[in-house]
């Protein structure tokens, strides 16, 4: 056994096959990323009272470990500290621990019992992602945060008591939790992500003050319940699956009645749709339990738009169906666009009081897809970003340009053609750019919007707090969105990447050889540093038409990749959380397919298991400008090259485990009919990470490599 310290600091170990067990000196006061990783034969660790922190996946893969002390003096357990720990069965946490970060004890499959002590306050993403046989959970009052996936999939777990200072639960917390019977939520949480008890099929009752309903819309919560009661005295509400034995105070409600019970007394902003909506099923929607969380999150009054006599199911599904019918496409996210179109119609005055108004929205939603200006996808990728907002005449107009027979539309789609969301923009900003347009003479009156306007308007987009480290992440952005909170996010992200770079010591020692996209990057810089014109030269072009490129992390287009093609991977979009990975994670990066004029047509984002051996993309997206069969297979053979070429690089340099194999997810796949002779196998069928563990609230896709299927995008000659 050899242990490497420098200044305190337990920097690695070595081991013996025959050594189980350690003992880290008095010495001792940090244990550094990766210290442990993968010390396979380790059953026993015993950590000295000096130590205060233990870093990033000091312990990973440690398969064998059963015991470990963590003493009081330990204060911060780094990302996926103990991942994959299977042997350990519990632990103590004591009061000094104040932080558990992302997958710290993720995949820890035997664990079955946590003491957390009342010191904890942030419980991060993945913290205990798969711990299949945990079976009860306290969440100490001192914690405030509790992660994205933090307890998912804990098919074992039971019970759940969530302290009173918790304020964000995040995205898909406790999805998937197949046991779970009792939720107790006993804070007043300001925000509850998306899915966060999502298929939890046995959940039987949960607990929680409504005000947490009334602010948060946190309704959806209640997906399995059928039973409800309401204490008006002590604010306290309670969705059973089975009735339960009403106590003193509590009231039966039934579920459209919630809306009556709590909302109308108290007038707050949001409303639920209830009264309009049955209930249980929505023809075309889907349940009613994933169409809530949207409409509720928008935070917008719907009982001024919406009305019993002017609105009901039959109405806006006759909408639907004519635009199926000139839709021929086959839909990827059908419930997504028949949200985008509902946003549409909105804004359009399809819900308008006045018959004539709700006549010419419908005809001209029609015609848009009858002329095939957009499809069930493009509307999608173009509506997404969409605020939903009430009846806007002015816009209305503006956009029907009835005077000059359309011309702002015919404009406009042609800039949603290179500009993904274009319309979004301008519909979201519409009101500042009125007051943007406003006559400087006399009173100031308002002008008519013109498209020049809106141009002039979005060309001024400035972001706060730009900088030389961020000027890229600006000019790239800005073409897509003016939040000022995306900006925010991005440079956030890639000062992470940066700190990472430097701090990661688990990247510095096992992939300064081995990582190909490390080695692609270096190149590309050699190349701009020798003043080359162009990075082609990494391609060998088959087709002059469409070229290939790995991205470079620090590459800003990483963050609005969705908005070039026709995807949810960006800064605002569901799959935020794919955007993120490509950037963050060492073993995924982005691969594009650029056009003649450079401008980027498909992505894919790659995920490599280097002690497994082998690649997995999460799928194909093309933007939705690419139409013809032609195009489509001439991508998908400089996808193939793409995949050769790399396959080959890597294993020229990793060849104590190369690469055997390369997949694609079929989910959301553009290219799905390129891909039909080579599906895999059920025993074929590859893991990638989950994405949702970098997802941001409500934008926590966790990928598509999973959902029906994959293709095998490579394999390996070599027996």
């Amino acid at each position: 056994m050899r242990l490497v310290i420098n200044k305190g600091v337990l920097e690695s170990v070595y081991l013996d096959k025959d050594e189980t067990k350690v003992i880290i000196p008095r010495n001792v006061t940090s244990i550094d990323s990766g210290a442990f990783y993968k010390c396979e034969h380790l059953i026993e660790i015993k950590i000295p009272s000096t130590v205060k922190s233990i870093g990033e996946a000091a312990f990973y893969g440690c398969y064998k470990l059963e015991k470990v002390n963590i003493p009081s003096s330990v204060t911060y357990i780094g990302k996926g500290a103990f991942y994959d720990c299977n042997n350990l069965k519990e632990i103590k946490l004591s009061s000094s621990v104040e932080t558990i970060d992302e997958e710290a004890f993720a995949c820890c499959r035997n664990l079955e019992k946590i003491n957390m002590s009342s010191g904890i306050k942030i419980i991060g993403s993945g913290a205990f992602y798969g711990c299949y046989n945990l079976k009860n959970i306290i969440i100490p009052d001192s914690v405030s945060f509790i992660g994205n996936n933090a307890f998912s999939c804990c098919e074992s777990l039971q019970k759940v008591i969530i302290g009173k200072g918790v304020s964000a639960i995040g995205a898909k917390a406790f999805s998937d939790c197949g046991s779970l019977k009792e939720v107790n939520i006993l804070s007043e949480v300001s925000s509850v992500g998306e899915f966060s008890f999502y298929n939890c099929s046995n959940m039987r009752k949960i607990k929680m003050n409504y005000s947490n309903i009334l602010e948060n819309g946190l309704i959806n919560l209640f997906d399995n319940c059928n039973n409800f009661y309401l204490n008006k005295e002590t604010k306290e509400f309670i969705g059973a699956k089975n009735k339960v034995k009403e106590k003193e105070g509590y009231k039966e409600i039934k579920y459209n009645q919630i809306m009556e019970e709590l909302l109308w007394e108290t007038k707050p902003e949001v409303v639920f749709l209830s009264e309009i909506f049955d209930v249980n099923e929505i023809n075309g929607f889907g349940k009613m339990k994933y169409l809530l969380p949207y409409m509720v999150r928008e935070k917008y009054v719907f009982n001024n738009i919406f009305n019993k006599d002017l609105y009901n199911n039959e109405r806006f599904n006759l909408l639907l169906k004519r635009i199926e019918k000139f839709s021929n496409v086959e839909v990827k996210d059908r419930q997504y666009a028949y949200y985008d179109v509902f946003k549409l119609a909105c804004s359009l005055g399809a819900f308008s009081e006045d018959y004539k108004d709700r006549q010419v929205s419908c005809e001209f939603i029609s015609n848009l897809f009858e002329k095939r200006y957009f499809n069930l996808n493009s509307i999608h990728s173009s509506f997404e970003s969409m605020d939903l907002k009430g009846f806007n005449k002015e816009w209305t107009e503006f956009l029907m340009d009835k005077e000059n027979n359309k011309k702002n539309l015919f404009s406009l789609i042609e800039k949603e053609k290179n500009e993904t969301g274009f319309i979004s923009r301008i519909h979201n900003s519409f009101e500042s750019i009125r007051e943007f347009g406003k006559s400087n003479k006399g009173s100031q009156r308002y002008r008519k919007v013109t498209l020049q306007m809106c141009e002039e308007f979005l060309s001024s987009v400035k972001f706060d707090g730009v900088d030389s480290f961020s000027l890229d992440i600006a000019d790239e952005i800005a073409k897509f969105t003016r939040e000022q909170a995306s900006f925010d996010k991005a440079k956030k992200i890639r000062k992470e990447y940066l700190e990472n770079k430097v701090q990661n010591h688990l990247l510095n020692i096992e992939l300064k050889e081995t990582d190909v996209f490390a080695q692609i990057e270096a190149e590309k810089k050699r190349l701009i540093d020798n003043a080359c014109d162009t990075l082609d030269i990494l391609n060998r072009l088959a087709n002059k038409k469409f070229t290939y490129e790995y991205l470079s992390k620090y590459d800003a287009r990483n963050f609005v990749l969705g908005k070039y093609c026709s995807c949810c991977a960006h800064l605002e979009g569901t799959g935020y959380g794919i955007m993120k990975a490509s950037i963050l994670h060492p073993d995924c990066q982005n691969l594009i397919i650029k056009d003649s004029e450079g401008k980027i047509v498909a992505k894919s984002t790659l995920y490599v298991n280097r002690t497994q051996g082998y690649g997995l993309f999460n799928n194909i997206e093309l933007n939705s400008n690419i139409n013809d069969r032609e195009s489509k297979k001439i991508i998908y053979n400089k996808f193939m090259e793409a995949v050769f070429d790399f396959a080959s690089k890597y294993n020229e340099i990793n060849k104590n485990v190369p690469l055997k194999q390369i997949n694609v997810g079929v989910n959301s796949n553009d290219l799905e009919s390129f891909f039909s002779k080579e599906k895999a196998n059920s025993s074929e069928l590859l893991e990638g990470i989950h994405f949702s563990v970098y997802g941001d609230g409500n934008k926590n896709y966790d990928g598509d490599w999973k959902k029906n299927g994959q293709y095998v995008f490579w394999k390996s000659k070599e027996k």
